[in-house]
């Protein structure tokens, strides 16, 4: 019994640490939503936050996977008397893998929803920057041509097309089928 309540104590502290660092390999965060309480929060974390329009540092121009990409993904959920309001803070990588989500929920609407996600980040990100981490490019594997390709669509998606446009040509280089 008591190796059992070890164990149930043991899991969700290491699983809870892992997502906690899960930032640190990330020297900025590019925004690409609309937030000012979001980018400010980033920023008390200690995390160098941007939004996408902004003209970001040189060194995540030359290398993309310097950063953390953010964005909100909201949903209803609840049953259907009592309807809930979620949202997520998504942060991906530069091949638009999720490495880090932060969900709220709030009983009347995104917005509080959102408010309240913000708010806790803090409680749930522990970031401090490695640079021993910090992927210093994208692999060239069999498996990124379809990566880049799903990355284009996705900024595409956010009207993104110029970054979109970068990331077809780079699948297409891999896979010249994607034409």
């Amino acid at each position: 019994m008591r190796k059992l309540l070890f164990f149930l104590l043991l899991v969700p502290m290491v699983s809870f640490g892992q997502l906690k660092s899960s930032l640190n390999g990330y020297k900025y965060a590019v925004l690409r939503i609309d937030s000012y309480l979001l980018i400010q929060q980033l920023k008390t974390i200690g995390i160098k936050a941007y939004y996408s329009n902004e003209e970001l540092p040189n060194d995540l121009v030359s290398n993309e996977c310097l950063g953390v990409y953010v964005s909100f993904e909201n949903y209803r959920g609840g049953n259907g008397r009592v309807p809930a309001f979620f949202t997520d803070i998504v942060f991906r990588n530069c091949l638009n893998n999720t490495i880090f989500k932060a969900t709220e929920r709030h009983q009347t609407n995104y917005g509080g929803a959102q408010s309240k996600s913000i708010k806790r980040l803090k409680s749930k990100v522990k970031y401090s920057f490695n640079p021993s981490l910090v992927k210093t490019s994208k692999t060239n594997s069999p498996s990124d041509d379809n990566a880049y390709f799903k990355r284009g669509d996705a900024k595409k998606n956010m009207k993104d097309y110029k970054r979109a446009i970068e990331d077809y040509d780079i699948a297409i280089e891999f896979n010249p089928n994607f034409c």
